[in-house]
């Protein structure tokens, strides 16, 4: 017979499991077209299905975040002359109005 295991033994191993699951990342996927479309938690089941179905058939790992744009670091942005008489050409007048009359 299989020995039995103690309360404490169970509680140890159901603690494991959720420093586990604590780990993974907890987002959704949402898949579908137009108004059809459904949102998966990353956790259940089907977001698993899912995720082995991206890796094995596409080689994409949905858990890889996605590179992002490297933030410049504190570059002075360029001065620029304010756009006025000097650049249009110098033939500008002020709009005087028709008189009526």
């Amino acid at each position: 017979m299989a020995a039995k295991r103690t309360r404490a033994e169970i509680e140890a191993e159901l603690a494991a499991l959720d420093a586990e699951e604590a780990e993974e990342p907890d987002y959704e996927y949402e898949i579908g077209r137009g108004e059809n479309y459904a949102r998966i938690p990353s956790r259940s089941k089907a977001g698993k299905k899912l995720h082995g179905y991206f890796l094995e058939s596409f080689g994409i790992d949905l858990n890889d975040e996605p590179v992002q744009d490297a933030e410049p670091e504190d570059e002075p942005e360029p001065k620029r002359k304010p756009a006025g008489r000097a650049q249009q050409g110098g033939n500008v007048r002020a709009f005087r109005g028709r008189g009526v009359g």
